[in-house]
């Protein structure tokens, strides 16, 4: 049975959650870009190349493993570092760029395979984005104890870990290797998970923090 237009919208987002990069296509060029999903605006804010910004639109492709790419058209806009709090976050995500210029892309248009995406279903909001900083604060308090904790919690390695992001739907970690996603819905450990999805509020996600520091701090787990 072939997916249904919201199993493919749900894998859409999915996509554009877990990855950090993809390749902005600009009339007859393209060039790699590393951006964050900005969960107040749900642009994506990005460094990039002086040139890119005499467009005023592209295609950014995100490429994922054993899929189609997910083929956004975007509108782009120059920012200014100092007056774009989404530039700080972009460098706690990526540490540094080599490039000056800055720029938001808007979301006009989307396509994974051959089905064609409501911008609107797809725009990356964060509900709490108003409560990201102190959720990651409370992640990054003991930060041996969260990397410990979502070391078991997802078995897999995360060298000096922190947490940068948090949404309903997972966190967005910094390691030495670069950024990583956890989503919650791949936990086995039976946290405390539900209510599930965008239903969850910045104190359920406080609950899934301090269990995951409770895993990383229990010397027996």
């Amino acid at each position: 049975m072939p997916p249904s237009a919201d199993d493919i919208l749900h894998f859409a987002r999915f996509i554009l959650r877990t990855n950090y990069e993809g390749s902005l296509a600009l009339a007859e060029r393209a060039s790699a870009v590393r951006f964050i999903r900005d969960g107040k605006t749900g642009r994506l804010i990005a460094p990039v190349e002086g040139w890119m910004l005499q467009q005023d639109s592209g295609t950014l492709v995100i490429e994922q493993e054993g899929s189609d790419a997910l083929e956004l058209l975007v509108e782009l806009v120059e920012v200014s570092a100092d007056a774009e709090a989404a530039c700080d976050r972009w460098l706690a995500h990526h540490e540094s760029s080599a490039q000056r210029k800055w720029c938001a892309m808007t979301i006009g248009g989307a396509r994974l395979g051959r089905q064609v995406l409501d911008p609107e279903d797809i725009t990356p909001i964060n509900p709490v984005h108003d409560q990201e900083p102190r959720l990651c604060k409370l992640a990054n308090a003991d930060r041996t104890a969260f990397r410990l904790g979502c070391e078991r919690a997802w078995t897999k390695e995360l060298p000096e870990s922190l947490c940068v992001g948090v949404d309903p739907t997972g966190f967005d970690i910094r390691t030495r290797v670069g950024m990583t996603r956890l989503e919650f819905g791949a936990v086995g450990m039976g946290l405390a998970l539900v209510p599930e999805g965008l239903q969850r509020g910045a104190e359920d996600i406080a609950e899934i923090i301090d269990a995951i520091l409770g895993l990383g701090q229990d010397k027996d787990a």
